[in-house]
């Protein structure tokens, strides 16, 4: 059997894209976990069992919650484009790692399908950009490599990001209290610290990606003992 004809596809411009928007995701999180921290040092000041109906606003906070209703807007904007793009670049990274490597298990489509399905999300993602980063460093030799540290990093705060937004999510329906509203502003301060943490270490995961497989597309790099039409392939 021979080389696949399929070509891989080029993700530089596509990286690049993806790192303008996470950039702008960042100080959007950064500017989230401003406004938390700002609300729950202002929160702080009332006792600790006063009551805070769902509407109230709390006297001199009114710069907090701005901050707050900007960034989070920002973030729900970027973060929208942020996760079309970084889908996209799954897809296509995926397709190129089939290209140059024989045996990865996930296919393209589901590089982006596994991000949707309960449970399965706590860790195939993790399995497909694993497989994608293995193959590009040794195309021949990706299944004897060990997942790389950066990629582990990434994947935790990820999870733990993820963890803190619910928590956080769940905690602010029922805050009532002063005491309560500083928890759950210090709890989703803490997610957005994270995120931003997350989103770093992610831009330093795709960073390394892209100059790897832009170099075996220049050598024109191919799976060997193989004509046949990837399984992926429309």
């Amino acid at each position: 059997m021979g080389l696949p004809t399929t070509k891989p596809r080029p993700i530089r411009k596509l990286t690049q894209a993806l790192r303008i928007t996470l950039a702008i995701n960042i100080v959007a999180s950064a500017g989230c976990a401003l406004g938390y921290g700002l609300h729950a040092a202002i929160a702080s000041r009332y006792d600790v069992d006063a009551y805070l109906g769902p509407y109230d606003v709390l006297d001199g906070a009114q710069a907090a919650e701005l901050l707050l209703m900007c960034s989070g807007l920002a973030l729900l904007l970027v973060g929208l484009v942020a996760g079309i793009l970084a889908l996209k670049w799954s897809y296509r990274s995926n397709a190129n790692a089939h290209i140059f490597s024989r045996g990865i298990e996930n296919t393209p489509k589901w590089a982006i399908g596994w991000w949707f399905i309960p449970f399965a999300a706590l860790f195939k993602p993790f399995a497909v950009i694993s497989e994608v980063w293995r193959g590009a460093m040794e195309p021949d030799r990706w299944k004897v490599l060990k997942d790389p540290v950066r990629l582990r990093w990434w994947w935790a705060a990820h999870l733990l990001t993820s963890f803190l937004a619910i928590a956080g999510s769940a905690m602010e329906r029922s805050a009532v209290t002063a005491g309560q509203v500083v928890t759950t502003d210090i709890v989703s301060a803490t997610g957005m610290v994270a995120q931003v943490i997350s989103t770093m270490l992610y831009l330093s995961v795709i960073g390394r990606i892209e100059p790897l497989q832009t170099a075996l597309i220049a050598q024109g790099c191919r799976r060997s003992e193989d004509t046949a039409t990837p399984s992926w392939a429309p």
